[in-house]
């Protein structure tokens, strides 16, 4: 069978482009080596008519179900309030729970302590860190 790997990265509070884009692309890469993928747009496309609840419990049900978390952290250096990955960072702290590997790229987070504690391996690119989940998962 094979290892499902979970796309988080923000969705509220940017364009579907803006969100969607390095899902496909790290979705195209990882299937290419043998990886499935879960990417939330998938099944709740920004715009649709879902409440904050129902989005919530499915990416549960879906990160339950991944072998390993692929996180996108890399934000604007200057974010407006409204734009805070607050869904990733939770999937991120559900998936330390879990005791599932967490692999992200940011340009800002790396020395937070918290993001040390609980990130597998941090990047500074995506393609660094799908390289990583693909020779090592």
């Amino acid at each position: 069978m094979k290892k499902l790997v979970y796309l988080s990265g923000c969705m509220d509070g940017v364009s579907i482009e803006e969100g969607n884009t390095w899902r496909k692309k790290a979705t195209e890469f990882l299937n290419l080596r043998g990886l499935d993928t879960f990417n939330p747009y998938d099944i709740h496309p920004t715009g649709g008519n879902y409440e904050p609840n129902e989005i919530h419990n499915n990416d549960v049900y879906y990160l339950d179900r991944s072998d390993v978390i692929l996180v996108n952290l890399d934000i604007p250096n200057m974010i407006e309030s409204s734009k805070i990955p607050f869904f990733t960072i939770g999937e991120m702290y559900l998936a330390h729970a879990a005791r599932k590997p967490i692999v992200a790229y940011t340009n800002c987070l790396a020395n937070r302590l918290s993001y040390k504690a609980i990130v597998t391996k941090s990047f500074t690119n995506l393609e660094d860190a799908m390289e990583y989940i693909a020779s090592t998962y």
